[in-house]
């Protein structure tokens, strides 16, 4: 079956529903003959005969409008998967943007194509051929594309150059043509012809054509919806052939991997882009397009502009188009005479007229007016392009606005007011002011509220109304107690408010000074000092009043003094007291921690206590409390020895750590004292000795402590690291001082390790000799061993340089 294509069909519908346009979308839900003539095929070529082969997901549709492809949809067909996931083929594998994989495709085990194989010049595979014959309608043929794949760039010329061709035979061509050609013989395009070397840094290859895609692992490439998989496509190309018009040809568009199976592939064939010819093209626009549709004139004002355009690389000559009219409408009655011919100028793109619609007062339904335009193509036949247009009778202008009744005065009310017949657009002129559909209004009493309708066609006015009923109620009125007068505060009171009139509903509430008390018809109160309480009620409908209570309380409420919070010391007293006044007097106390009932008594706590005492007046009504702090408080002495292993006749440092401590007394054991925060001592002689602080707080309370402390006998060693034994007097002996040694050994020995010096006597002085000789410059080694007047043994090891 052929199919002729006229009609230019647009691209956004030629997808199945739903695709997103935040990433490449693809569909596998056409069969290849629906994909090349409802996606492919524009104008001016007809298709039959269409075949397929190869793996069915290795073939669908495609939409690439929010990427960087280049082409907003049409046909793709891959060596793999045309699929984002799932399906035969496995997981996420197709050209699917973003670019974050670097060897993404799909081994789908498909043979090869031997005409691919010659062209690629190595073995085929996953091969997909996509074939049909076709008719012309003029002297050429064309479509636009883009290839892609995942083999760039780093298998540029690395004998993987996966295949493409357009293969178009008939007549005219004796055998077959690749069409896939680069502009200006630049040969066939392919991986290795179109690049810019194998790491995108040259040498370039035609690279004008190449759109440097990424790796895989470059951003912002690898993580944008926006980029594509293929690490590399083209620019958008476009494939041409000449033809003759009127006869038949076959066209094999075919892709296979090359060298092996891995790293798809793929071609992107641009929808409706096959075409042969462009026809001309011919719509209407409706001054008032009262129905909506851009389609249907309403009798009697109408005005359609028809605009006729014809490409501009077919609007060289002038040309004249014959205009034919038909349908049940008659011309010069129901409308404006329309022109018999259609003149384009020679340059001249678009041609328009317009006419008006008549109305002849007759109900006569829906009329029909055909326009059509006869453009022959190339090849002689007839090509005619039809605008229909209808011509609809205008009913008369109805409305009615809706009619409300409200609960309460003043309550709000929306009226609406819905037209029929006439033609949109509606004017509304509201007797209120107001120009819309609706109003809102808040009356108090019934009220009619009128409104003029008119539309934009028949220009009859029409005024409508509607009412808003509003209830009458009585007016809301309040009875309440009366105001009272007491003689000691806290005595107990009942309020009460009875509500009349209004709609009933009534809400009550009582508050005082801003603050809110309670709800309901009475309030039970116990006020301290005179008070005015407000009782407020609201009825349904939102109406509100509200009425003062005063209760006078004449005795004056009591007021006590506390003694001052105190600070005693462990195991002193202190005297704490209340006094109360004001109140009716014969006051009384009552003590919590004791049950005395004294305005004043003594305590004796061990530790910081809160008191509290209660009172009353003769009225008995209420009591007041009041509380009154006894603070035990002492410092916590305490105190650290600095000095680490204190020795005799040297300086021993104490750091004073007390806390709540402001005056200090030393006793360090050997006689010595100190009133300092942190002071200092020496001992001698040596042994134990036990170490006292006092502390005293502000108020003269004391904590002491004691601690013993250890003085070490005195015991130093210093041995020099060098001399020059050379007779000088200037240092020429050697020897080594020492404190507190009750035993003494020094030796000396030479780097090999020979003794050359040994002494018990601590106060010894060598003179460099060793066997009558003085020895040579040098480093020699010492070792001593001394013990202390504990016992304590100490070895030293050093070095000492001679020097002469």
């Amino acid at each position: 079956m052929l199919k002729l294509v006229k009609i230019a069909i647009a691209s956004s519908a030629l997808l199945i529903g739903g695709l997103s346009h935040a990433q490449l979308t693809t569909s596998t839900a056409q069969t290849p003959t629906q994909l090349v003539e409802d996606v492919l095929v524009g104008n001016g070529v007809a298709v039959s005969n269409v075949s397929y082969t190869g793996h069915a997901e290795a073939v669908g549709s495609f939409n690439g409008s929010s990427t960087n492809l280049g082409l907003n949809s049409g046909i793709v067909l891959t060596t793999g998967t045309v699929l984002n996931s799932g399906g035969l083929l496995g997981g996420a594998q197709g050209p699917h943007g973003p670019n974050d994989e670097s060897s993404a495709g799909v081994d789908n085990n498909e043979p090869g194509y031997a005409a691919l194989t010659t062209l690629a010049g190595a073995d085929t595979y996953n091969a997909a051929i996509l074939e049909f014959d076709f008719v012309p309608q003029s002297d050429t043929v064309s479509f636009r594309y883009v290839f892609g794949s995942e083999e760039y760039p780093e298998y540029v010329d690395g004998g993987f150059n996966d295949a493409f061709a357009f293969f178009i035979s008939g007549p005219g061509f004796g055998g077959t043509y690749n069409m896939a050609t680069i502009p200006g013989g630049g040969g066939v395009v392919s991986i290795d012809n179109i690049n810019n070397g194998s790491a995108n840094t040259g040498p370039c290859q035609n690279c004008s054509y190449y759109v440097n895609n990424g790796t895989g692992n470059t951003s912002p490439n690898n993580n944008s919806d926006f980029y594509i998989q293929y690490d590399g496509f083209t620019q958008v190309m476009e494939a041409i052939a000449e033809v003759q018009c009127g006869e038949t040809y076959h066209l094999v568009i075919s892709i296979a991997d090359a060298g092996d199976g891995a790293y798809d592939s793929g071609i992107f064939l641009e929808a409706n882009s096959l075409a042969s010819f462009a026809p001309i093209e011919m719509n209407a626009s409706l001054a008032l397009n009262g129905f909506g549709d851009g389609m249907t004139m309403a009798e009697g004002c109408e005005t359609a502009t028809v605009t006729i355009s014809r490409p501009a690389s077919v609007a060289a000559d002038a040309q004249t188009i014959p205009v034919i009219l038909g349908g049940t409408a008659t011309e010069g009655i129901d409308y404006d005479n329309i022109p018999n011919t259609i003149n384009f100028a020679a340059g001249q793109t678009e041609v328009t007229f317009s006419f008006d619609v008549y109305s002849d007062g007759l109900a006569e339904g829906t009329e029909t007016l055909l326009i059509q335009l006869d453009q022959p193509d190339p090849c002689g036949n007839s090509n005619y392009i039809t605008l229909p247009l209808f011509i609809e009778d205008v009913e008369e202008i109805q409305a009615a606005v809706n009619s409300i009744t409200l609960n309460c005065p003043g309550e709000e009310a929306i009226l609406k007011v819905v037209v029929s017949g006439g033609l949109p657009d509606y004017t509304y002129a509201w007797g209120i002011g107001g120009t819309d559909d609706n109003i809102t209004v808040n009356p108090t009493v019934t009220t009619t509220y009128d409104v003029t309708v008119n539309d934009a066609c028949l220009g009859v006015p029409l005024t409508v109304s509607g009412t808003v009923t509003v209830p009458t109620y009585p007016p809301l009125i309040m009875v309440t107690s009366p105001d009272v007068s007491v003689l000691c505060p806290n005595t107990p009171q009942t309020l009460v408010a009875e509500a009349a009139g209004g709609d009933g509903g009534y809400v009550y509430t009582w508050s005082t000074s801003g603050s809110t008390l309670g709800s309901g018809p009475s309030l039970d109160v116990s006020p301290m000092v005179t008070t005015t309480y407000t009782v407020t009620v609201s009825d349904g409908c939102g109406v509100e009043i509200s009425q003062d209570i005063t209760v006078t309380v004449e005795a004056s409420v009591l007021e006590l003094e506390m003694s001052p919070d105190q600070l005693i010391c462990p195991g002193d007293s202190a005297e704490i007291f209340a006094v109360a006044t004001e109140g009716l007097g014969d006051y009384t106390y009552l003590w919590s921690h004791s049950g005395e009932t004294t305005s004043n008594v003594t305590v004796s706590p061990d530790n910081t206590t809160q008191y509290m005492v209660s009172v009353q007046d003769a009225c008995q009504t209420y009591s007041i409390e009041g509380t009154t702090a006894v603070e035990v408080v002492r410092p916590n002495a305490n105190f650290e020895i600095l000095t680490e292993n204190p020795m005799e006749n040297l300086l021993v440092s104490f750091q004073n750590t007390t806390s709540g401590g402001v005056d200090w007394d030393w006793d360090f054991g050997n006689d010595d004292y100190s009133v300092d925060h942190s002071p200092n001592t020496t001992y001698n002689p040596h042994g134990w000795y036990n170490v006292t602080l006092i502390a005293y707080n502000e108020i003269g309370c004391t904590d002491t402590v004691t601690k013993p402390i250890y003085i070490k006998p005195e015991f130093y060693f210093y041995a020099p690291n060098a001399f020059t034994p050379d007779g000088n007097r200037q240092n020429s002996t050697y020897g080594v001082s020492v404190i507190g040694a009750t035993d003494f050994e020094f030796m000396i020995f030479n780097r090999w390790g020979d003794l050359i010096y040994q002494t018990t006597d601590q106060y010894f002085k060598w003179d460099g000799n060793y066997k009558d000789f003085l020895i040579p410059d040098g480093v020699m080694v010492y070792k001593a061993k001394i013990v202390d007047r504990e016992g304590n043994i100490h070895d030293y090891t050093g070095h000492i340089t001679i020097l002469r």
